[in-house]
């Protein structure tokens, strides 16, 4: 609610105050100045009430308004969209990036998780963003610095990739290093990327 909503509404609860108390004095008969200073003091106070509300009514819109915020910068960390859709784009992006840090792939796998969805209301589940897990499995190649050149090339992402596992094993050629990836990453599911 803005300033001028606010001032606008307390102007309206002063006027519609002043024209009850018009319309008392001059329709009822001889005045009863101690009844009606009573009533002013009782509206004064539900007047007081109100304006209590109204502005726990307005904490609650401003920190509405700062959560909102703070989500939709935690959103950009997602991918957004269906993730059938998006299943290339995270396959290719992961494979440049494996092959660019000098990494062989040997082997990889895909795979899909919806997370459970809880809810029992349908008109909760209308506002609500469900993610959905997208895991990457892969086998590579390749030696120590090549690894740790794809993981920090993994962290300047502009979207959120955690490492699920990671096992490293000596291959049969002493120099190279047979390593287990399981990558996971998130799409808010039904939204598009406003990239």
């Amino acid at each position: 609610m803005s300033r001028r909503e606010k001032n606008l509404l307390i102007a309206a609860l002063i006027i519609i105050f002043i024209l009850l108390a018009r319309k008392y004095l001059f329709s009822t008969g001889p005045v009863n100045f101690s009844r009606i200073i009573k009533e002013i003091n009782e509206l004064e106070s539900e007047l007081e009430i109100c304006r209590k509300e109204l502005q726990g009514m307005i904490d609650l819109v401003e920190e509405f308004e700062d959560y909102y915020s703070k989500n939709k910068k935690l959103e950009r960390l997602f991918y957004s969209g269906e993730p059938a859709d998006l299943k290339l784009e995270i396959i290719n992006y992961l494979d440049s990036e494996i092959t660019a840090s000098g990494l062989l792939i040997e082997s990889k796998e895909f795979f899909v998780e919806r997370v459970s969805e809880n809810i029992a209301d349908n008109t909760e589940k209308k506002y609500l963003k469900i993610p959905v897990k997208i895991s990457y499995q892969a086998h590579v190649k390749g030696g120590y610095q090549e690894l740790l050149t794809f993981m920090e090339n993994l962290e300047k992402s502009s979207k959120y990739y955690s490492i699920g596992q990671l096992e490293i094993q000596r291959a049969s050629d002493e120099s190279i290093l047979d390593i287990f990836l399981l990558i996971n990453s998130y799409c808010i599911e039904g939204d598009q990327d406003e990239q």
